[in-house]
């Protein structure tokens, strides 16, 4: 096993604009589900795929265990806007699979298997620059030392959590949300990114920021609101979530949640809106 909780980009130390392992990645041998053989975390992910001499196309495979069945909208490959990777490399030695979604061009830009689960980020703090907050205080993350608030979740890059670090219990502590295509445009399964100036770990994770089920706009187009949290395409309003116990609870999309159209502007250390999906999504209620 592991010995913790595997976080996005933990192999990846330094840099800003990084494509690195998601969470999901270093799970999938223990889910007889890696295709690629069994990811080797000492490797970046393009070294990975040279070193052994393995197709990209794997990237591209569907794992049923990662598609939730009510997501009417999803693909088996995500080509939602800001869900394609980066796979560094030389062109010859990693081969394209099939065609490059519109407006790119180059050997190593390429959409991704889709995921319809995302791992817990935080519920507060937000940063224009690198969306999700990272890092405890007293480290680096990718956002440089002078922007790095602390972090109540589960995942965040670099985090390697342990379950002795989960004070509220492990049965009141969400690590694993759904999010739709038609919503949120979903996630993606092996990789991540990590960026200073753009999308980043949203790929892989979500935060309590944002509204529960954000619909998309009038064009039908996900927002980056929806891009960033929890929706599920299940009646009723319910988005299935996991806990750090390994049990699974249906939420209502109404359960007492601090929405706000300002919903980046959600300030840390303000117990005011921390509420009870705020608290589901933090390890250490009222700690920050």
């Amino acid at each position: 096993t592991l010995g913790r909780i595997p976080s996005p980009g933990e192999q990846i130390s330094d840099g800003k604009n990084i494509t690195a392992w998601s969470w999901a990645s270093y799970i999938l041998p223990f889910m007889e589900a890696d295709a690629a053989g069994n990811f080797d975390t000492s490797y970046r992910p393009w070294e990975y795929f040279e070193a052994n001499q393995i197709s990209l196309d794997v990237l591209q495979q569907p794992i049923s265990g990662f598609m939730c069945p009510s997501d009417y909208a999803g693909e088996d490959v995500n080509m939602g806007s800001e869900r394609d990777v980066i796979v560094y490399g030389n062109p010859p030695t990693i081969g394209l699979p099939g065609p490059q979604p519109p407006g790119h061009s180059g050997a190593t830009i390429m959409p991704s298997a889709r995921s319809n689960y995302v791992g817990n980020n935080t519920w507060f703090g937000w940063s224009d620059r690198g969306r999700f907050v990272g890092a405890d205080v007293r480290k680096g993350n990718q956002y440089g030392n002078i922007e790095s608030p602390s972090n109540s979740g589960i995942f965040w890059r670099g985090s390697k959590l342990k379950i002795s670090q989960i004070p509220d219990g492990l049965s009141k502590t969400i690590m694993i949300g759904e999010r739709s295509t038609a919503s949120g445009q979903a996630g993606l399964i092996h990789l991540t990114r990590a960026s200073s100036e753009a999308q980043t770990i949203e790929r892989t994770l979500g935060t309590a920021n944002a509204r529960l089920n954000t619909p998309p706009d009038s064009s039908g187009n996900a927002t980056e609101e929806g891009r960033s949290g929890y929706s599920s395409d299940h009646s009723g309003g319910v988005i299935q979530f996991l806990f750090c116990d390994g049990s699974v609870q249906q939420i209502q999309d109404s359960i007492e949640h601090y929405a706000t159209a300002q919903w980046k502007l959600k300030a840390a250390l303000l117990s005011q809106y921390e509420k009870a999906f705020e608290r589901l999504c933090s390890r250490q209620d009222g700690t920050w």
